[in-house]
C-alpha cells in the first residue's frame, strides 16, 4: 500500500538482442542484461510486482534497465510511491504526533529493561497489531510472523511502524544501532550519519564563541573522514558519547 506496483515488469527470455514489450512485460535476453550490468555495475530485478532501488546505488536513475536515463524521470521498472501520497487527504493519510504502535513498542523496550511492570512481548505484539490497524489491515495480524526476540525485534518493528515518521527511526538507530542498517556503494562514508552539521552562515558565524565551544565537545568517530573539524555528521553528540552506539 505504500508503493505502487511497477508499471512494466522485466522478463528474461532466450535468444539474443531481444528487447521488446509483450503483453505488458519487457522481454529481454541475457546479452542485453550482461551489457547493462557491465555498464552500470548493478543487477537486474525481475520481480513482477515491486522493485525497490537499493540505498546509495551508483546508478539510481539507470536502475533496473530504466530506458529513460535522465535524472529524475519516471522509471517503469521500479516501484513509485503510492499515488495516495499525491492527495491532500485520505483514509491512510493521517497526521499523528505519537501512534499507538509507537507507545506499545516504547513500553515493550521499557519492560525489557525492567522499567515497566508489563510484559515486553505483550507490548511488542500489541505494537505490531496497532501498526497493522493504522494501515487498515488489522485483520492480517494473525498471519504475520515476527517472533519476539528482545531489543532487535522491538526496534525492527518500531522501524517498520514508523513509516512516514523517518526522524523517529533515525533517533532509534542512533541510540541503539538497530536495525543493522548498511550504507550503499556510493555513500560518502561507510556508516549512517548521526547529526546535522552546524551551518556556517546560518549558525556558526552568528554565534562563533558558543558554536565553536559546542563543536569542540562533539566526539569524532572513525567515520569523520576528512571533515575539517568535529562539526561532522559522523561525530557523536553528548547523548551518544561514552557508548558504542550506533557504532
Amino acid at each position: 500500500m505504500w508503493a505502487n506496483k511497477i508499471q512494466i515488469p522485466l522478463e528474461l527470455v532466450s535468444g539474443e538482442e531481444v528487447d521488446q514489450i509483450v503483453d505488458g512485460k519487457r522481454q529481454i535476453s541475457q546479452d542485453i542484461v550482461d551489457k547493462y550490468e557491465l555498464a552500470w555495475s548493478v543487477g537486474v530485478d525481475y520481480d513482477a510486482e515491486y522493485v525497490g532501488i537499493p540505498p546509495s546505488v551508483f546508478a539510481a536513475p539507470q536502475y533496473n534497465l530504466n530506458p529513460y536515463l535522465e535524472q529524475g524521470v519516471f522509471n517503469p521498472h521500479a516501484s513509485q510511491l503510492n499515488d495516495m501520497y499525491k492527495e491532500s487527504k485520505g483514509n491512510l493519510l493521517l497526521m499523528r504526533i505519537m501512534s499507538a504502535a509507537e507507545v506499545h513498542l516504547i513500553l515493550s523496550e521499557a519492560a525489557l529493561y525492567g522499567w515497566d511492570s508489563g510484559s515486553a512481548e505483550d507490548h511488542y505484539n500489541a505494537g505490531i497489531q496497532q501498526s497493522f490497524n493504522a494501515w487498515g489491515v488489522g485483520g492480517e495480524f494473525g498471519s504475520y510472523s515476527a517472533p519476539y526476540n528482545g531489543l532487535e525485534s522491538i526496534i525492527e518493528q518500531k522501524w517498520i511502524a514508523s513509516w512516514s515518521a523517518a526522524a523517529e527511526s533515525w533517533f532509534d538507530y542512533r541510540r541503539t544501532g538497530l536495525p543493522d542498517l548498511q550504507t550503499g556503494e556510493s555513500a560518502k562514508r561507510a556508516a549512517l550519519p548521526l547529526r546535522f552539521y552546524y551551518h556556517d552562515s546560518d549558525e556558526i558565524s552568528k554565534n562563533k564563541v558558543n558554536a565553536n565551544a559546542a563543536i569542540t565537545k562533539l566526539e569524532p568517530t572513525q567515520y569523520k573522514g576528512n571533515d575539517d573539524s568535529n562539526n561532522s555528521a559522523w561525530s557523536k553528540m553528548w547523548l551518544l558519547q561514552g557508548t558504542n552506539k550506533p557504532y
